[in-house]
């Protein structure tokens, strides 16, 4: 499953020039600080650069869960460096992320899947970045004795097919099944690799 960053072509080139301007303000802002100049000071500094350079202050993120951790953390430490930009980062999923960049409503979008056909023919502006790749994992309660599961067997599990856990060498209980909402990245991908091949829906 790979996680990545969404963003408008068009936009890409203001992002590059916000690159360039960031080194220019990172020197800036080295220098202030090495003149004994408040944090207030660099911040109003840093701002007054921005938008003299035409660049907007504020940067809206959203979209994948499970990209957004990283997302956050690299938000803090870019705002750390340069205190005259806010970055607000949402957590709504990989579908509504991309809908919304699609549209215009914020300026990246995460995603925890690779975009689909139909969402490059309705937007196609949109730029990926892949920049992680991570795993899917099927977990159970630890005091379950079942330890393996064929691919097939998990697919029948989910569709609710199979529903009781003797029907796969358990005990004679119900299997509760867990999964992530419509719009995840992470289901997407889960219905894509484990679900599709054997023709069955969660």
């Amino acid at each position: 499953m790979s996680g990545g960053i969404v963003s408008n072509r068009g936009l890409l080139a203001a992002l590059v020039a916000v690159a360039v301007a960031m080194f220019s303000v990172g020197y800036l802002i080295s220098a202030l600080a090495s003149s004994n100049i408040s944090r207030e000071g660099v911040k109003t500094m840093t701002t007054t650069i921005v938008k003299a350079a035409g660049l907007n202050t504020r940067l809206n993120v959203a979209g994948s869960t499970t990209v957004t951790p990283i997302v956050e953390e690299a938000a803090r430490r870019f705002s750390e460096l340069y205190p005259g930009f806010r970055i607000s980062v949402a957590a709504i999923g990989s579908g509504p992320g991309i809908k919304a960049v699609g549209g215009g409503e914020v300026d990246i979008g995460m995603a925890s899947r690779d975009l689909k056909e139909e969402e490059f023919k309705r937007w196609p502006d949109l730029k990926p970045f892949k920049i992680a790749m991570d795993s899917i994992a099927i977990v159970v309660h630890p005091s379950n004795p079942v330890n393996e599961l064929t691919l097939e067997q998990v697919a029948k599990i989910f569709a609710g097919e199979i529903r009781n856990w003797r029907e796969v060498g358990g005990p004679d209980k119900p299997i509760h099944v867990i999964t992530r909402e419509k719009g995840s990245g992470t289901r997407d991908c889960f219905e894509h690799a484990v679900m599709k091949p054997f023709g069955k829906e969660v």
